[in-house]
């Protein structure tokens, strides 16, 4: 028994020392406000990767906490930016139809969105300030697969809010909410898009 107890503490400690102590986070999908964005008639074929869809795994960012770091577990971070961003559109297109090939047979536009990264810094006593890094780009391309527009924000910094230091399951949904809800603010401004929404609800379709 003694010996069970000694082996467990030499885990605890060297987990400790080589920062593989892991928070496990349970997320639940977030969506942007889009209330105030003008909604569109398009039908939309939404091409989401299998790699963002995969993505499970952070990059954890060096920091001054030493001993005391720590990192995140495993989650769902591809699936719960794939989800956000079909919510997201789906309140502001007619019809979002996911496609496993960026094809658009039958729809209006077909939208790109990739997630490449979830970077981190978890704060802690010796280094307080913590942040995280969403990396990811985000398309729209005509029938034929042309782009007709890519967004120029492909990486969003958030700092995590001192009353969430530690709320990481509320932080990580909350800022790529924000990154999918400024993507589709800029997708419904674009001059191009706009003309053909327009033209649909001349038509009244």
């Amino acid at each position: 028994m003694k010996k069970i107890l000694f082996l467990a503490f030499v885990f605890m400690i060297s987990a400790v020392f080589c920062g593989c102590v892991r928070h496990d986070v349970q997320l639940q999908t977030e969506l942007p406000d889009t209330m105030i964005l003008d909604k569109s008639p398009l039908r939309v074929a939404l091409y989401i990767p299998e790699s963002t869809r995969n993505y499970t795994e952070g990059t954890r960012l060096k920091d001054g906490c030493g001993f005391a770091a720590r990192g995140l577990a495993p989650s769902r971070y591809g699936e719960i930016f794939a989800e956000a961003v079909q919510g997201t559109l789906s309140q502001v297109f007619k019809q979002v139809t996911p496609v496993k090939r960026p094809v658009a047979e039958g729809n209006d536009l077909i939208i790109q969105a990739e997630f490449t990264e979830l970077a981190y810094k978890l704060g802690c006593r010796p280094d307080p300030v913590g942040y995280f890094i969403l990396n990811g780009t985000f398309r729209a391309l005509d029938t034929n697969g042309a782009e007709i527009w890519r967004s120029n924000l492909t990486s969003r910094k958030v700092e995590s809010p001192i009353e969430l230091r530690y709320r990481y399951e509320k932080v990580i949904p909350s800022a790529m909410a924000t990154l999918v809800g400024d993507w589709t603010k800029e997708l419904l401004a674009v001059p191009q898009i706009q003309k053909m929404s327009t033209g649909l609800n001349i038509k009244g379709r």
